[in-house]
């Protein structure tokens, strides 16, 4: 007969329950993760659903030992995510209709929400100088810069819902250097530019009606 599994820890937080079965199943131990993970698709916080942690009970005292070594435990370094001091809140997670609506807000808004202020700002700044180039260039100039205003409009939007899903699994601050956010961003810029470019200078000429 096997082995009856038994609670060993009850939980309202769905990334760190699987964090914590995680940390169970690479120790050896048999874990699973019982309850509702996705709160929020029934129209609840997800806190107001209980999660609980369910091992076999030869290995219940394990299970616990490695759980409370792991909650309680100091951190590794200042960027660890996996171990926090006691009492350390987790960021607070993004929300993706936040982002998209900082989109229309500030420049580069979705991806400053997101915790990616570096790419943020490469393309509020590419989006500043497509409308410059709106206001002041004519026909072809104009066009161009209007697509890659357009153009940077849907990266930051995009990109700041992707952002956001990789911020909210684990619970992770701002990922990545200061320098893989401003070559993202560059990229982004570069790359929505040069589409612009190709496309606008090769729209036929708006046809002019006879009087």
């Amino acid at each position: 007969m096997s082995d009856p599994f038994v609670s060993v820890c009850g939980i309202d937080d769905p990334i760190q329950g699987q964090h914590l079965v995680e940390l169970l199943t690479d120790a050896g131990i048999r874990a699973r993760l019982l309850g509702t993970r996705h709160a929020a698709l029934i129209g609840v916080a997800q806190n107001i659903l209980g999660l609980k942690i369910e091992v076999p009970a030869a290995d219940a005292e394990r299970a616990r030992e490695l759980i409370d070594g792991f909650l309680n435990s100091e951190p590794a370094d200042d960027h660890d995510p996996d171990v926090r001091e006691p009492g350390a809140t987790q960021p607070s997670p993004r929300s993706a209709r936040l982002a998209a609506g900082c989109t229309f807000i500030v420049p580069g808004g979705s991806h400053f929400y997101a915790r990616r202020p570096w790419t943020g700002l490469m393309i509020a700044l590419g989006m500043v100088a497509a409308f410059a180039g709106m206001a002041g260039g004519h026909d072809v100039e104009s066009t161009c810069a209007a697509l890659a205003f357009a153009g940077l409009v849907g990266c930051d939007l995009v990109g700041g819902q992707r952002a956001v899903r990789e911020v909210n699994r684990g619970g992770r601050g701002a990922p990545g250097g200061i320098a893989r956010q401003l070559l993202v961003g560059l990229a982004m810029v570069a790359l929505t530019g040069g589409l612009a470019y190709v496309v606008g200078t090769n729209l036929p000429p708006p046809r002019i009606s006879p009087r």
